[in-house]
């Protein structure tokens, strides 16, 4: 079967997905298929390491390859979740010490607020919406947090900034925001991976 990135392959490299972490994944599937989501699985991947040790997810795909593209999919850890995550914090060359949160972009706001909400409960507007977005609202998970920014139309004005996004890689993913202690205002960090990769923001 084609591969749900196959469409995004020949823009090259880049950071095309986002998941949401849940230790409930049954619940949530039944919770989210009552709600009319479209969804796929849950899958299960495994892999043992050279030593032995053993990794392991469950997911389910709401989004890319099932259901609308901006929205995530979900994951549970199944087995070695310290080797997914390390509980060790690493120390990156360039300060990030987390994930802040993501924006995805949509062409129409009114018809995906129901699965966000589904997902996430209610949104509310953000201030001072993204470089060529009409309109955002924001979808809180406890401090992090998925903005929906819908596109303006590709003719228009606001063909730059999440309207050109949108016009090159289509609804989905369109910037990771990091938290850098010190960064200040949120401002992009300098990383190169592709024409359809995510935009990189740091802010304090």
């Amino acid at each position: 079967s084609r591969h749900r990135f196959a469409h995004l392959l020949p823009l090259g490299n880049g950071w095309a997905d986002y998941s949401i972490y849940t230790d409930a994944l049954d619940d949530d599937r039944a919770r989210l298929a009552a709600a009319g989501l479209p969804l796929s699985g849950p899958h299960d991947h495994a892999k043992r390491l050279t030593d032995g040790r053993l990794w392991g997810v469950r997911l389910i795909l709401a989004g890319i390859g099932s259901g609308h593209p901006a929205l995530p999919f979900l994951l549970e850890d199944t087995a070695g979740r310290d080797l997914r995550i390390p509980r060790a914090r690493t120390a990156h060359p360039n300060g990030v010490t987390g994930t802040l949160g993501v924006t995805v972009t949509v062409r129409s706001l009114a018809g995906v607020r129901p699965q966000f909400a589904a997902l996430f409960g209610s949104g509310q507007p953000v201030d001072g919406a993204p470089e060529g977005a009409r309109q955002a609202e924001r979808f809180a998970l406890g401090r992090q947090w998925v903005d929906v920014a819908e596109a303006g139309e590709p003719s228009s004005a606001l063909a730059h900034g999440i309207g050109r996004d949108i016009s090159r890689r289509g609804e989905g993913l369109a910037s990771v925001t990091f938290a850098r202690p010190g960064a200040g205002a949120a401002r992009p960090l300098d990383l190169d991976l592709g024409a359809h990769a995510a935009a990189f923001v740091a802010e304090a």
